[in-house]
């Protein structure tokens, strides 16, 4: 799935930008907030190279991992037509952890993204309220990571997103918005953590 994200969200925003110089009328900034679930993907693989090395030699014998966690945003944006906008995001990603037990011991690590995103968007109109759009976009977090008992960690890396929603907008220029994301970011711990976003949003679009 992973692999399709990038390319159907590229193909829907270049599509609906062609269309605009013939269809596009709507333009201005608008303002937003959002919150939603997200889920991060910590693989075994980053956890056994980090336990080799806080803890050279030693074995992982079990793994439970919390990949739960919630995103919130603040974004502003601007319209250049109906069909094409940008993004700039705020946003929160999530809090991640995991518990490792080893044969030196029990490894407690919680992993934390904040940062940015600037995103494209190519919308598509059905009548006048309802709109389908997909967004790529380049991200930069700043990831913090905690290991119980042995201190903080923290580096600032590049990635991409890419996401697909469906928005209701009304006269008002208040809408809301339901939307999939996916982000994959370098972090501290030397390891893309791929997470997937369902979120909801509303917005004012300043007419």
């Amino acid at each position: 799935m992973k692999r399709l994200a990038l390319p159907v969200c590229t193909a829907v925003v270049i599509a609906a930008g062609a269309a605009a110089p013939v269809y596009g009328a709507e333009q201005g900034w608008y303002v937003g907030t959002g919150v939603g679930y997200s889920k991060g993907d910590i693989t075994d693989e980053a956890i056994n190279k980090t336990v080799g090395s806080l803890a050279p030699g030693a074995t992982v014998t079990s793994i439970e991992k919390n990949d739960d966690s919630v995103m919130y945003r603040l974004f502003l944006g601007y319209s250049f037509t109906s069909f094409l906008a940008l993004e700039a995001h705020a946003l929160r990603l999530g809090d991640f952890g995991y518990r490792a037990k080893t044969t030196a011991g029990t490894l407690d690590a919680e992993l934390d993204m904040w940062g940015g995103s600037l995103d494209l968007l190519g919308i598509i109109p059905f009548g006048d309220s309802w709109r389908v759009f997909g967004r790529v976009g380049a991200v930069a977090l700043k990831s913090t990571v905690n290991y119980e008992g042995l201190g903080d960690d923290e580096a600032t890396k590049w990635g991409w997103k890419a996401g697909a929603g469906i928005g209701y907008e009304f006269e008002s220029g208040v809408a809301f918005r339901g939307e999939y994301e996916y982000y994959s970011v370098d972090t501290v711990i030397g390891e893309k953590v791929n997470t997937h976003v369902l979120s909801g949003s509303v917005l004012y679009r300043f007419k």
